[in-house]
């Protein structure tokens, strides 16, 4: 079948591009990991949330239709792939019953495995088994009954200390094994932001200070016009901390603990696991 397009007068004018942070897998394209967006600030902030995750972006115009389209692909049907998805369901429900709560991705490439808690939010696409089953393998599942998407494995923390030495640890949940301790990040206390909420406080040394509650930004009627805070209030779960807006104020992590049970007992309560 022929595609027929109707030029209605291009203008480059109104075309815009839309943004949206993407995590590929091998042979499956790309996977979103937020919706696209013509703010790529906000794109970009998705970006920064995840590990191993890009910025991508395409032209969206309106000048030309598609009044004729290409015949639809041919997919597997919605019950034969449920019942795939119920099978590695009932994979990851086990290795929680078991107490599972690091995942190993990437077990198809030994030197680019990548140890993760199971909370971290890169796992989405991976442990949402209906989110992993895209157009393509939904494709490839008609003409090759046994391809699958990827995976991953899953271990105890007791098997992980044991087994997995040397396997590189994701920067976004950093599961803290084998020695490794949470990264310190420094940033000036007046570019505290919502975002930061939930994580620790600390010192430069990394000596935790409570988590961060509340931050309010401070600055006098008299130099309103000039950028930034002139004091900061951090309030902690263990009190609050009066800091001028150009201090250096130290956080432990990326993601932060909240975060990372929410989403694991999301998972767990998906899945009908205690």
């Amino acid at each position: 079948m022929s595609i027929t397009v109707e030029d209605t007068g291009f203008n480059t004018m109104d075309a815009t591009t839309e943004w949206a942070a993407a995590v590929h897998f091998d042979g499956t394209g790309w996977d979103l990991i937020s919706e696209p967006t013509t703010d790529r600030a906000a794109a970009l902030d998705a970006v920064q949330s995840t590990t191993d995750s890009v910025l991508i972006s395409r032209e969206v115009t309106s000048w030309q239709t598609v009044p004729e389209l290409r015949p639809p692909r041919l997919l597997a049907s919605d019950d034969t792939v449920n019942g795939i998805i119920a099978e590695e369901d009932n994979v990851i429900r086990g290795a929680l019953n078991r107490g599972a709560t690091i995942v190993v991705t990437k077990t198809h490439k030994p030197a680019e495995r990548v140890l993760h808690r199971i909370g971290c939010p890169s796992l989405t696409p991976l442990l949402d088994r209906s989110k992993a089953w895209t157009t393509w393998f939904r494709e490839r599942l008609v003409e090759d009954h046994t391809i699958r998407p990827s995976m991953p494995d899953f271990h105890t923390r007791d098997d992980a200390e044991a087994r997995l030495a040397g396997i590189r640890q994701c920067t976004t949940c950093e599961p803290e094994l084998h020695g490794a301790t949470r990264s310190i990040r420094s940033l000036r206390a007046g570019g505290l932001a919502e975002r930061h909420l939930g994580l620790t406080l600390a010192t430069e040394g990394g000596t935790p200070l409570g988590t961060i509650t509340d931050i309010r930004s401070h600055t006098s009627a008299a130099k309103q016009q000039r950028w930034g805070a002139e004091h900061v209030t951090i309030t902690t779960d263990a009190g609050p901390h009066e800091v001028a807006g150009t201090d250096r104020v130290h956080i432990l992590g990326n993601v932060s603990e909240t975060n990372l049970t929410t989403r694991e007992a999301a998972l767990r309560q998906r899945l009908g696991v205690a």
